[in-house]
C-alpha cells in the first residue's frame, strides 16, 4: 500500500482556503469563528461548510484550530462548535487544551496542536495512546528526532516546511502575557519577540543595543523535503494563517512541485488528494515575504538563524552594488528589474528601502538611494512584475476523467469516471441515429466534443468510443448529454468522499509524569481532570487562570543569543557571562542550558 504524503496549507479565509485547494493543497487549516490562535483569522461556520463542500470534491480535507487554552466560561460553547463542525462537514480538530478531551465529542478525529508542545518521544507516544490520530511536532526538532519518534510510534506526524518561526517551543511562550496581559495561548500574542532589545551584562556592559535580537529568520524546507518525507512525517505543513492569497498561492505552488516530484520518483509514495494544478507563472517564495530563510535545526547545519537587523520582509537576493552615479547606480545581477520594484538594504543595521522609478541599459534610477554605496547586497521585496503577472495568472485544478461513449438499443449511453475509477456515472438519451458517411470525421468530432469540460473541473484524458458501426450524432445532442453528465459526475463524487471517522473514545493512559507545572496550560477544571485521571498528582494552573510575581521561565527557546552572536562558551571559548534582555517593556534574565543547548527568559 502506497504511502500518502500531504501538503497542508493555511488559510485566514474561504477565499485563501479555495485558492489554496486550487494550487496544489491535500488539506487545508482555517480558524472558526472562535478559539483559534490567531484572533485575526477567524470565519463563520457557513464559510467553512463552503469550503469543505469545495475542497471535499478533490479529495482535500479541511482541519479547523481550536488550538487555544479555554477558560471555564467557554466550555460548553467550544463542546457545540465542535459539533457543528462535524456536522458541517470539517475533517479533523487541531487542538492545544486538552480539557477538550474530556468533553463529549463527535468522532471526530483529534490532532494535537504543537502548541501542546510535541518534541519528546514520550509525549508523542502518550498522545497516540490516548486516541489522537496526529501530533503535530515541534518546529525545532532534528531529521535524527523525528525518526526516533517516529520509530517509537504509528501515530500520524505533521511538520512545519515553511513560514515564520516563533523563536520560543510553541506553547511554552508567557512573554506577550507577562508584558501586557495578551496571551499567546490565547490567540493574542503582541509579538514581543520581533521587537528591538539590548543584551547587557550583570557589569552593566552594553553588548548589543537596539536590535531584533529575538527574531528569526523565516522557515525553509525546501532542500530538505525528500529526507522530511523519509525520516517518516506524513504531512508536510505551510505556516501562515495571516497571509495574503497570492503569499498562499505562490508558496502551496512551489511545494506542491516540489513534492510532486518526489512522489514521481519514488513508487511507495502517492498524494493525498486528487487533481492536478496549472499555474500560469512560475512559483519562487523568495518572492513572497520572508525575512531571509533557514532550516532552522532539521540538519543541525552551523548557520545565523535569526535576522538581528529587522523583522522585515527581505524578499530575494539581488546581489551587490556595482557602480553608482549622482542620479544613477547598477546592480551585479541576473534578475530582470521592473519599474515600480521595491528595493531595500541594510544602512547602519537598518533596513531602508526604496522605489524603481526607471531602468534603463541596467541604471537603476530612484528619488533617492541615499546610503547606496558600491559593494553593498540590495534585496527586491517587491518584484512588481511577478505582482502583476500573480494576479493576472490563470489557476486551475482539473480532476482526470474518462468517458465510454456507446449505442445501446438506439440511445446514445455516455459513461464518465474519474481516472481512479472511484467515482463513476452513466448518462443516456435517446436520439435520431444515422451511419456516418465519414467514419474518421464522425470519429473526430465525437472526440472533439466530449473532450471540453466547460466550466466544470474536469480534465477529460480519454474518449472511448465503443459502438461497432460509427454514426454522425449531432453536435447539439452530443454536448447536452455531456453537459448533463458532467454535472452528474461532479454531484457523485462529492457525494462519495469518506471522512475518517475518530477510530476509538478517549482512553485514559497513565502520563509520563506525575506532576505538571504552569507550562502544562491548565487553564480550566476539565483540562485538570483530563491529568489527574491519568495519574498526575499535582498539577498547577496556567498563568492566565492564575498570575503570579515569582520569577518565572517566559520563553525557553532552541535558539541561543550566545551561539547566534559568536560568544557560546562551548563553541567559541567564550567567557561565561550573566546575560539580561532589556527595553522598554522590561528587563530579563537569560539562563543556558548548554548541555541541551536550550536558553530561558526568566521574569
Amino acid at each position: 500500500m502506497k504511502r500518502k504524503i500531504e501538503l497542508l496549507a493555511p488559510a485566514k479565509d474561504l477565499e485563501i482556503g479555495k485558492a489554496a485547494v486550487i494550487a496544489g493543497a491535500d488539506a487545508v487549516y482555517i480558524g472558526a469563528d472562535k478559539f483559534g490562535a490567531r484572533e485575526s483569522a477567524a470565519n463563520q461556520l457557513d464559510e467553512i461548510k463552503e469550503l469543505c463542500d469545495f475542497a471535499h470534491l478533490y479529495g482535500v480535507r479541511i482541519y479547523v484550530t481550536l488550538n487555544t487554552i479555554l477558560y471555564e466560561s467557554e466550555l460548553d460553547e467550544a463542546q457545540k462548535m465542535i459539533h457543528d463542525l462535524w456536522d458541517m462537514g470539517v475533517d479533523s480538530l487541531i487542538i492545544q487544551d486538552v480539557g477538550i478531551l474530556e468533553m463529549d465529542l463527535p468522532p471526530i478525529p483529534i490532532h494535537a496542536s504543537t502548541q501542546m508542545d510535541n518534541r519528546s518521544v514520550d509525549k508523542v507516544k502518550f498522545l497516540q495512546e490516548t486516541g489522537l490520530q496526529r501530533a503535530v511536532l515541534a518546529r525545532e526538532l532534528s531529521l535524527e528526532q523525528i525518526q526516533e519518534i517516529r520509530s517509537a510510534t504509528d501515530i500520524e506526524l505533521e511538520y512545519f516546511i515553511h513560514g515564520a518561526l516563533c523563536v520560543c517551543y510553541s506553547g511554552q511562550c508567557y512573554l506577550s502575557h507577562h508584558i501586557g496581559n495578551r496571551s499567546s495561548n490565547r490567540g493574542a500574542c503582541a509579538q514581543p519577540c520581533r521587537q528591538k532589545w539590548k543584551l547587557t551584562d550583570n557589569l552593566g556592559n552594553v553588548i548589543k543595543n537596539d536590535l531584533h535580537l529575538l527574531s528569526l529568520k523565516d522557515n525553509n524546507q525546501s532542500e530538505n523535503i525528500e529526507a522530511i518525507i523519509n525520516a517518516g512525517v506524513n504531512s508536510l505543513k505551510v505556516e501562515g494563517r495571516l497571509k495574503s492569497i497570492d503569499y498562499v498561492t505562490n508558496v502551496i505552488g512551489y511545494y506542491r512541485q516540489v513534492i510532486d516530484g518526489i512522489i514521481d520518483q519514488n513508487p511507495n509514495l502517492e498524494r493525498a488528494s486528487k487533481g492536478k494544478t496549472y499555474l500560469s507563472f512560475t512559483p519562487d517564495p523568495e518572492k513572497s515575504f520572508n525575512r531571509g530563510f533557514t532550516d532552522y535545526f532539521t540538519t543541525n547545519a552551523d548557520q545565523r538563524i535569526a535576522n538581528i537587523y529587522s523583522p522585515k520582509s527581505l524578499g530575494k537576493y539581488l546581489g551587490e552594488v556595482a557602480e553608482v552615479n549622482s542620479s544613477y547606480f547598477t546592480i551585479d545581477t541576473k534578475e530582470q528589474l521592473s519599474n515600480g520594484d521595491g528595493l531595500c538594504y541594510f544602512l547602519n543595521n537598518e533596513l531602508k528601502g526604496i522605489r524603481i522609478n526607471k531602468v534603463e541599459d541596467g541604471k537603476i534610477y530612484s528619488r533617492e538611494f541615499r546610503g547606496i554605496k558600491k559593494g553593498i547586497s540590495i534585496y527586491r521585496n517587491l518584484d512588481h512584475q511577478f505582482v502583476n503577472e500573480l494576479k493576472k495568472s490563470k489557476r486551475e485544478r482539473l480532476l482526470p476523467i474518462n468517458c465510454d461513449l456507446d449505442i445501446v438499443e438506439g440511445s446514445l449511453q455516455l459513461t464518465l469516471s474519474d481516472a481512479m475509477r472511484d467515482s463513476s456515472i452513466q448518462e443516456s438519451v435517446k436520439v435520431e441515429l444515422e451511419v456516418a458517411n465519414n467514419t474518421e470525421k464522425a470519429l473526430s468530432n465525437i472526440t472533439k466534443q466530449l473532450s471540453k469540460s466547460g466550466d466544470f473541473p474536469f480534465e477529460v484524458i480519454n474518449v472511448d468510443y465503443k459502438a461497432d458501426e460509427v454514426f454522425f450524432i449531432r453536435m447539439g445532442a452530443l454536448n447536452a448529454l455531456r453537459r448533463d453528465a458532467m454535472e452528474k459526475l461532479y454531484k457523485q463524487i462529492q457525494e462519495d468522499y469518506k471522512r475518517h471517522e475518530r477510530m476509538q473514545g478517549v482512553s485514559k493512559v497513565d502520563y509520563f509524569n506525575d506532576s505538571i507545572d504552569y507550562r502544562g496550560n491548565v487553564n480550566n477544571t476539565l483540562a485538570k481532570a483530563f491529568y489527574e485521571n491519568r495519574g498526575v498528582k499535582s498539577v498547577d494552573w496556567a498563568p492566565e487562570k492564575e498570575s503570579s510575581n515569582e520569577s518565572k521561565v517566559l520563553m525557553t527557546t532552541k535558539y541561543c543569543i550566545k551561539d547566534e552572536l559568536g560568544i557560546c562558551p562551548v563553541k567559541d571559548d567564550a567567557e561565561p557571562k550573566e546575560l539580561y534582555l532589556e527595553n522598554e517593556l522590561g528587563k530579563f534574565k537569560l539562563s543556558f542550558d548548554c548541555k541541551k543547548c536550550e536558553m530561558n527568559v526568566i521574569s
